[in-house]
């Protein structure tokens, strides 16, 4: 199976086209959850926090990542529940 797509091996080799303005911090909303995530320059790293609190794995401390993407996409839900009681996404 032939990859979908690759990494830079370095930053100055990247070909993806960065659009918006640097922040340090970022909150999202969804129907169960607020994520969200704080750069730590001394970790040179973002770190996740789930409704305020520090998001943390149950092996390596706490969640983190080198790059966070955030998509805004329109979903379409059916009139289903998931147990958690939040709507099903109509599959495309």
């Amino acid at each position: 199976m032939e990859a979908a797509f690759s990494y830079a091996p370095e930053p100055e080799f990247a070909t993806a086209v960065a659009e918006g303005e640097p922040t340090g911090s970022l909150q999202l909303s969804f129907p169960n959850t607020s994520p969200s995530w704080t750069w730590a320059t001394d970790a040179d790293a973002w770190l996740r926090s789930e409704a305020g609190a520090d998001a943390m794995t149950t092996d390596e401390g706490r969640v983190s990542a080198v790059n966070v993407l955030v998509l805004r996409v329109e979903v379409h839900n059916t009139s289903y529940t998931d147990p958690s009681g939040s709507p099903v996404p109509r599959r495309s």
